[in-house]
């Protein structure tokens, strides 16, 4: 098996970078466009019946790239201020504000 460690002390800046842009990718890694790829492929795939609901777990950064193609202003600061868990509700056909539904 390999295993791939970065070693990046100024990781937080580097990870600010990816949100102002989506193209940057680092040695090991993926971009935030292909990671927002990614979730919208598996959000594709999931079929919603009428009034069913369907809960989507992952993890922070990936949950933070999905609400930013979402609303643009929330972004790393958004990340940043993110609880820890976190809860969002989306909705199919809303607009695109993002709001935490439980804290």
């Amino acid at each position: 098996m390999n295993t791939f460690v970065l070693n990046l002390p100024n990781w937080m800046k580097k990870l600010e970078e990816t949100f102002n842009n989506f193209n940057l990718k680092f040695e090991g890694g993926e971009s935030s466009a292909e990671a927002l790829n990614r979730i919208e492929q598996c959000l594709k795939e999931i079929k919603v019946e009428d009034d069913s609901f369907v809960v989507v777990v992952t993890h922070g950064n990936l949950a933070s790239l999905l609400l930013t193609s979402l609303d643009p202003n929330f972004g790393f600061e958004g990340w940043r201020n993110m609880p820890n868990p976190a809860i969002y509700k989306l909705s199919q056909g809303s607009s695109s504000k993002v709001h935490l539904a439980t804290k």
